[in-house]
């Protein structure tokens, strides 16, 4: 079989049709026009490191197999689509913190915003979707998000980033180089690493919790008599 070659090299995948089918969606549903289009991958690898990734791009070149990396899958422009087929590459597995100090923080791809309770770090800007959003997935498909009236698009906030090109090979991207990458839903290369900014410790993001909608206002209304240094207040529904 023509995925054998995973299995030897020991990456996890699956070409079972109800996962794959759910893999290759997106929040794409919420466009009328969008949500029409129902095209379904081959199958779904699970890198857990960039040799692996390697490995996917180097298959997918010598195969001519189209590749669609994956965070969490909550784009809403249809990026996450297969329109021909092929792999998707759930990024996921790729998570966790390389390295930390007084200003940036450097991660993996698949990691999360926000994990038990809680943001796993103080980025200058995340996504309102951060409950549910990848850091990678986020700097690939998005662009604003809280913070960014202050700050700037997300890719503003990333000082370096680590990604394996359509060729197979790591390369490194800095200063103005990272917007080859950012926004352009993997088609330049999937990212591996960020290197990114971390917010002043002043600006501490909270949740708040309200039982009614009339209490939420109330107290986003004592907020502007107060006037505190507020930066964003995103406003929503638990359903």
């Amino acid at each position: 079989m023509l995925f054998d070659y995973f299995e030897k090299e020991g990456i996890l995948y699956t070409t079972e049709y109800e996962i794959v089918k759910e893999k290759s969606k997106d929040w794409s549903f919420t466009s009328p026009i969008l949500r029409k289009i129902n095209k379904v991958a081959d199958a779904v690898v699970f890198p857990r490191s960039e040799e692996d990734i390697i490995k996917i791009v180097e298959f997918a070149i010598e195969n001519h197999i189209p590749l669609i990396p994956r965070g969490s899958g909550y784009g809403t422009v249809g990026g996450l689509i297969p329109l021909k087929g092929g792999i998707i590459v759930d990024m996921s597995g790729l998570s966790g913190i390389i390295e930390e100090d007084e200003d940036t923080i450097t991660v993996y791809s698949g990691t999360k915003f926000y994990e038990k309770g809680k943001l796993i770090f103080n980025p200058r800007v995340y996504p309102t979707i951060y409950q549910k959003a990848s850091i990678g997935g986020y700097f690939s498909g998005g662009s604003w998000g809280i913070g960014s009236f202050m700050f700037g698009p997300n890719w503003d906030q990333v000082v370096e980033i680590k990604m394996v090109n359509p060729r197979a090979k790591i390369i490194s991207l800095k200063g103005g180089d990272i917007k080859i990458a950012a926004h352009a839903e993997g088609t330049t290369g999937i990212v591996t690493r960020l290197k990114i900014l971390k917010l002043n410790e002043s600006f501490i993001p909270q949740l708040l919790l309200f039982d009614t909608f009339s209490e939420a206002i109330k107290f986003i209304q004592k907020i502007y008599d107060t006037l505190p240094e507020v930066y964003h207040i995103t406003l929503r529904s638990q359903k």
